[in-house]
């Protein structure tokens, strides 16, 4: 069930018309034949997306390609059926059917792993049929943060505000269940009036509208983004935003998961830098089966998977622990890499709904908390109130580390997660319900600025795959001479030559010969303490 602690009505749209009864099947695919070419990522990527994975020197690989347009085609044609969503990633889609006597059909295909069912809709889902669309591309007071200030300094995250770090040129995606009054509310008018809203899509209905459906999301978006100068001032108030509708308050089903998956493929290939998202699942409507405990180990559970690999792909993810105190944790806050958030009051103690772990592979879970019982929120109006839960305390880490990020652009999600962890109060001594407890964001920024002397040269390649020229960082502990050599797996070599570097980083610009084919090669560099060897790609 999923866990949205809020204490407001749902706001629904009604269906202008009625739709048959829809089921959702989850399609599994072998392969990506007759997809996209690897070697051209543009045709799948937007360039901020690959600026941020030659950042972090992140290759493109499989997993990046879209899902099979000719696999796709051919689940419509058997089930005459409507494409829901897709990931690349996991290589699987969701189709809307009427009829289930096609799915047989289905199952005995070549290109076809597995199919199972994660939705059933009396009245209809959705009737749009595009595929296309899932792959698109003076602070430090009181007086001035108003109801936040509590849950800013808590944190520490005023220090961050105070050297102008409140989120510019960082775009968060934020995952909830609507996002009303967001488009009216004067807490989100410098948001909404400067363009800073990059992109929106709700899964549910396969629409860009997303200003309707729920508030909760409004709430969440609020603790991010609000910004009312001393009334209520949102954590990364300067950032910019990509708002997904991907929970059905309508029910619970299986199919939400794959809806979570499709937004952080789109939030990928649009370049999101941090992912927000205050809500979770452990089990589900009937005759849905609930998430085991067991299930719960950092990467079986799909969405979980796809979490992981949402990290590996540059992106911060940030989630709720969720609400369900010693009955543990929800997907994906169980998933391995993720910056999991609790839930404690002002003193740093936590509260009794505040879900913990460990994740059933013994990673402590939460990793950190913030404030959430309670915490303020804004929506309709301009008056602030108070709301609780990990919904609360999840949005608050995220924009701050966002702010972190903007101060320290180098540092990739790994390091940006590791460093607020290691600042949490109860950091030498986690408690298994707040985790390494709550987080300093200014001694975050400082355990980040001070450069650490690398034991090896923390060789580093960008492009990689590349075309003719490539750009290669290391680290040297003193003044030296090193030699760079190119080689073929057979161990012939392509080029070879000595330079003299200096203590600290270095960067060299190589040009290849023409000449060299494409394919996979070795570059080595050597120096009088180290010698370090690095795959490059030729295209």
């Amino acid at each position: 069930m999923r866990r949205l602690v809020w204490g407001g009505l749902l706001l629904l749209s009604q269906q202008a018309f009625a739709l048959p009864t829809q089921f959702a099947f989850r399609v599994g695919f072998t392969d990506k034949n007759g997809t996209a070419d690897i070697h051209a990522p543009l045709s799948f990527l937007s360039q901020k997306s690959l600026d941020r994975r030659t950042k972090y020197n992140i290759s493109i690989d499989s997993t990046d390609l879209p899902v099979s347009p000719d696999y796709l085609d051919s689940v419509k044609n058997i089930t005459s059926g409507i494409i829901h969503v897709t990931s690349r990633w996991l290589n699987d889609c969701v189709v809307l059917v009427d009829d289930t006597s096609t799915i047989q059909t289905l199952r005995t295909k070549s290109f076809v792993t597995d199919v199972e069912w994660v939705g059933y809709f009396a009245s209809g889902l959705h009737n749009k049929s595009a595929v296309e669309n899932y792959e698109q591309k003076p602070t430090g007071s009181s007086t001035y943060y108003g109801a936040t200030w509590d849950q800013t300094h808590l944190v520490n995250g005023d220090c961050l505000h105070d050297k102008n770090w409140k989120g510019e040129n960082i775009l968060i995606a934020v995952f909830d269940n609507g996002f009303t009054w967001v488009d009216s509310d004067p807490a989100f008018s410098a948001l909404y009036t400067s363009g800073r809203i990059s992109d929106t899509h709700n899964f549910v209905k396969d629409t860009s509208y997303v200003y309707s459906y729920g508030s909760h999301g409004t709430e969440i978006l609020s603790i991010l983004a609000g910004f009312l100068p001393n009334t209520y001032v949102g954590a990364a108030p300067n950032a910019d935003y990509a708002l997904y509708i991907t929970e059905d308050a309508t029910s619970e089903q299986p199919y939400e998961l794959d809806n979570l998956i499709a937004g952080f493929e789109r939030a990928d290939s649009i370049g999101v830098d941090v992912m927000s998202m205050s809500l979770g699942y452990n089990n589900f409507d009937l005759p849905f089966a609930a998430i085991t405990p067991s299930q719960m180990d950092g990467k079986t559970i799909n969405v979980s998977h796809a979490a992981n690999m949402a990290m590996s792909k540059g992106m911060l993810m940030v989630v709720t622990a969720g609400n369900e105190g010693s009955g543990g944790l929800l997907v994906p806050g169980d998933a391995d890499s993720v910056l999991t958030v609790g839930n404690v009051d002002v003193n740093k103690n936590p509260a009794g709904t505040s879900g913990y772990g460990p994740n059933a592979s013994g990673t402590i879970k939460p990793n950190v908390c913030a404030l959430g019982n309670p915490g303020y929120v804004m929506t309709s109006s301009n008056t602030p109130f108070a709301a609780s839960g990990t919904s609360i305390s999840t949005p608050s880490i995220a924009g701050f580390a966002a702010c972190l990020l903007q101060g320290n652009p180098g540092m990739n999600p790994y390091k940006i997660r590791n460093a607020i962890q290691k600042t949490g109060h109860t950091y030498t001594n986690p408690g298994v319900q707040s985790g390494y407890g709550v987080p300093d964001f200014c001694a975050a920024n400082d355990l980040l600025d001070v450069p650490s002397l690398p034991s090896a040269l923390k060789t580093t390649i960008a492009p990689n795959p590349f075309t003719e020229r490539l750009s290669v960082t290391f680290y040297a502990t003193e003044n030296d001479r090193i030699k760079i050599t190119v080689a073929d797996l057979q161990g012939r070599r392509m080029l070879s030559f000595q330079k003299n570097i200096m203590a600290g980083e270095n960067n060299l610009e190589i040009s290849l010969p023409q000449s060299i084919a494409s394919g996979l090669y070795l570059l080595n560099l050597q120096n009088a303490q180290h010698s370090e060897t690095v795959k490059i790609i030729k295209r």
